[in-house]
């Protein structure tokens, strides 16, 4: 079944590659071109687990985001949110999340070498306590996170760290109080460690349901800049700012082709699916010259015929081409943007 998906998906990126191009074109007019954040977790092949990247695999990612695409780091990305995003090459930020130490030997080389600025989320207690992590307990593994003189180091050759929370805990559960200590302790807690600012916040799990207007209150006030959550979507200047939409980076390339070189299907789903909060926006502390309304409650939409449809994307009105067979319940097509609640 795998096999087929990806036959169909491959079918489905050649033939709309000159359509992809066509709306980028259209989208930089606007500086309105959609960004893509790649979220990973493991890179190795001693974990057999669905959040795990083979290192293989990852080098082929690596070595085709050099060729293909601007790697920028997650507060570019952001940047660019603010003010505008006029590449024609696909902008592209990398991150890790956990805090695996096993990340530091294998993937950080690949990106180094290749010149890649990458973000690393860490789980503070784990870290903290050089702790496994429960989920991979839970599967026999005891896959050790990064200790704290390697976080300092790593924060000193340059790579951004966030925060992953305190324990790695589930906040659809959590009370007000609970999140607070997660969420803010976690940021005081690095920032002590690393001895510079912890600017951005990457939810556990990171699915829609924990992903609450709570949650970005609390982060707005503990001083976060930005807030990414894990099942997919692009990020479109003049809607998204505050809010980071990020895809899990797979063992397969032609999935990370397909959304870096921003798939029609995608960017509907990102733009009609996805809950926005209507909480105003601190603004970041890098102080952008233009100050962009990003969290729209609702989009113009007007329909020419029921095989096209005009979006509002922020700034731009951009025809999308909306075609009935590509729809969420084609298997052979299907993107899987989510590990079905597993980041």
């Amino acid at each position: 079944m795998l096999g087929f998906r990806l036959a169909g998906l491959a079918l489905y990126y050649s033939a709309t590659r000159a359509m992809r191009q066509f709306f980028i074109r259209r989208w930089r007019w606007r500086s309105c071109v959609p960004m893509t954040v790649l979220m990973y977790h493991y890179v190795g092949s001693d974990c057999t687990a669905p959040w795990v990247t083979s290192l293989a695999a990852f080098r082929r990612h690596v070595e085709w985001l050099s060729e293909h695409t601007d790697v920028v780091s997650l507060s570019e990305i952001q940047r660019r949110l603010a003010v505008g995003n006029t590449a024609l090459r696909p902008c592209v930020a990398i991150t890790f999340d956990d805090g695996y130490a096993a990340n530091l030997d294998k993937a950080l080389p690949l990106l180094l070498d290749a010149g890649m600025p990458v973000t690393f989320f860490v789980t503070a207690t784990n870290m903290l306590n050089r702790q496994p992590f429960e989920h991979d307990l839970e599967r026999g593994q005891t896959l050790r996170p990064i200790s704290q003189r390697e976080l300092r180091d790593l924060a000193d050759s340059g790579v951004e760290i966030g925060s992953h929370g305190l324990t790695h805990a589930d906040y659809s559960r959590l009370s007000e109080t609970e999140l607070i200590r997660e969420i803010a302790e976690s940021k005081i807690a690095l920032e002590d460690l690393i001895g510079r600012p912890v600017r951005s916040l990457a939810v556990p799990f990171g699915q829609p349901r924990q992903m609450t207007d709570v949650v970005f209150r609390i982060a707005r006030e503990a001083g976060y800049d930005c807030v990414c959550s894990a099942y997919g979507g692009y990020n479109v200047p003049g809607r998204h700012h505050y809010h980071i939409r990020r895809f899990h980076g797979d063992d397969s390339l032609l999935r990370l082709m397909n959304r870096v070189t921003v798939d029609p299907r995608l960017v509907w789903k990102t733009l009609f699916r996805d809950p926005i909060s209507s909480e105003p926006v601190k603004e970041s502390s890098y102080s952008p010259p233009v100050q962009v309304n990003h969290l729209l409650t609702s989009d113009d939409e007007s329909s020419a015929d029921k095989d096209k449809q005009t979006h509002s994307i922020g700034c731009a009105s951009v025809p999308i081409v909306v075609l009935p067979f590509l729809n969420d319940t084609t298997c052979c097509l299907s993107d899987r943007p989510t590990l079905g609640g597993r980041p």
